[in-house]
Parts: C-alpha cells; structure tokens; sequence
C-alpha cells in the first residue's frame, strides 16, 4: 500500500514495530523499493515506548489475516489510537466506525475511507479504559461464570 501510494502521488510516512521470522524480508522490500524515506523501521519497542507512539499516530494500521483478542487494537484504543486493521476474528468484535476503518477489500480502499473521517481521540480513549479495564473485565467474567453454574 505505501509503494501504491507512492507510485499516485500519495505518500503517506510509515513507521513500522515489530520483531520476528520476516523482518529480514521487510527491511529489505523497504530499500529494494526505495521506500526508506516513507518507511522508517523501529524493530522491537517496549511498552512505554510503544503507548508514545500511539499516542502520536495518526492511525494503527494493522495488516493480518487471523486475530484473535488483538491486544494492541485495546492499547492503541485506551491511547485514542484509531486503527485500520483487517476486519477479521476479534477485530470484527471492538472495530467500529468510531473507531477505526476495518478493510473489507483492499487498503487502498480503507485508506481513502480513513483520510475522509474524522476521530475523537479522546472518546475512542475514554470508552477503551472503562471496557479494557480489570474491573470491568473481572465483572463480565464473573457474570459469564455464574451462568454456567
């Protein structure tokens, strides 16, 4: 999507965390593809380093085709983060329009949608850390418990 974006006249700027089995091939596609000026790799991040990035995002872009709670959407929620993510597994369950842009088709797509909206930072955080808290989450626990007793 970034090489897409660049190829129209679009560039957007990047910044990409992560570790694991393909970050050598990332890196690589990045300066194959003369992207390091739109694409700057982090590596790994640790957690405060990961909340001063959300906090400053303009989105979360998540690009995966499995998921299942996606702690990371909680984290860039309870941070007034909105996301972009594929609307699959958990993500379809806390994605919303108030939130986010789920992508159903293609990024491109999605994108247009995203530049389009308008977000309320500090809602999306507010209605995170009252559903992504201990208390309310030990209390839905609890209720779900009692019912199978």
């Amino acid at each position: 999507m970034v090489l897409q974006r660049k190829k129209i006249g679009k560039p957007i700027k990047l910044r990409m965390a992560g570790y694991g089995h393909y970050e050598k091939q990332i890196i690589h596609f990045i300066d194959q593809n003369g992207l390091t000026k739109e694409v700057s790799w982090m590596g790994q991040l640790n957690p405060q380093q990961i909340a001063n990035e959300l906090n400053v995002a303009k989105a979360l872009l998540l690009a995966t085709g499995y998921e299942t709670f996606s702690t990371i959407i909680a984290e860039a929620f309870c941070c007034g983060c909105p996301v972009v993510a594929n609307n699959v597994g958990a993500i379809k369950d806390h994605l919303t329009p108030l939130t986010g842009v789920a992508v159903e088709e293609d990024w491109m797509s999605a994108m247009n949608q995203f530049e389009n909206r308008s977000f309320d930072r500090a809602a999306i955080a507010q209605a995170a850390q009252y559903k992504f808290n201990m208390t309310f989450i030990g209390t839905e626990y609890f209720k779900l418990l009692s019912k199978q007793v």
